[in-house]
């Protein structure tokens, strides 16, 4: 009796698991997170989460939004979900977290006939960056003592100041070059100096429940190895 007990518990608790979805939201964020030409959501991090996902059958949906909108949803929405988004001392007490998913080297991009030398962090200071509203990366400035920033919506927005000389320095993921290259939308840039490098995370609505974030980590951690 106690063995079928046990047994019935087990497969309501299986049952209640994979019945909750996850509504995940993201950014346009090439190469780790972006919309292909056939409408899906793909990129080096969203490999990770599909594979993550699919290993526990664990139900869930993808969607791209501004990173702003991403994050109040995460933070304030039941059952929902944002990456790929870095665990700051700030950010780390609202969410559950799986991860890292990737790691990415953030680095200040210039055109590529500017004459900017760059050997150290306080260099940069005496020039415009463009950075985006709500990233990890201007509040990494901002704390570093930067004043000259030029804060805009989107990240392609930060891109387009710096081909168009509103700034002078681009900050971006340094794989993202190879991206928009590929894309055929830039090939006029040239890295100028190693900003910092950041582990990146699922964050999850503390509505999720403990055991599928436990699931979740248990599977990175078996993908991994």
């Amino acid at each position: 009796m106690k063995k079928a007990l046990c047994f019935l518990c087990t497969v309501l608790f299986s049952c209640s698991l994979f019945a909750q979805k996850i509504n995940i939201v993201t950014e346009n964020f090439p190469p780790v997170v972006y919309k292909a030409k056939s409408g899906k959501v793909v990129g080096t991090a969203t490999k990770v989460v599909q594979q993550i996902f699919n290993q526990t059958g664990i139900k869930y949906s993808v969607k791209i939004m501004p990173w702003n909108d991403a994050y109040n949803r995460a933070l304030n929405r039941k059952n929902y979900a944002i990456y790929a988004t870095a665990k700051t001392p700030t950010r780390e007490k609202l969410f559950k977290w799986v991860g890292p998913i990737q790691t990415v080297n953030f680095v200040f991009f210039a055109k590529k006939e500017s004459k900017i030398q760059i050997n150290s962090l306080s260099d940069a200071k005496q020039y415009r960056i463009a950075c985006y509203k709500g990233d990890v990366m201007e509040t990494y400035l901002k704390d570093n003592g930067f004043k000259n920033l030029l804060v805009t919506k989107t990240n392609m927005s930060g891109l387009n100041a710096l081909l168009k000389g509103k700034a002078d320095l681009w900050i971006a993921n340094e794989d993202e070059q190879d991206y928009l290259k590929s894309m055929n939308k830039t090939d006029n840039l040239v890295k100028k100096f190693d900003v910092t490098t950041t582990d990146l995370y699922l964050a999850f609505n503390p509505s999720v429940t403990d055991d599928i974030i436990s699931k979740l980590n248990q599977a990175l951690t078996l993908m991994k190895n």
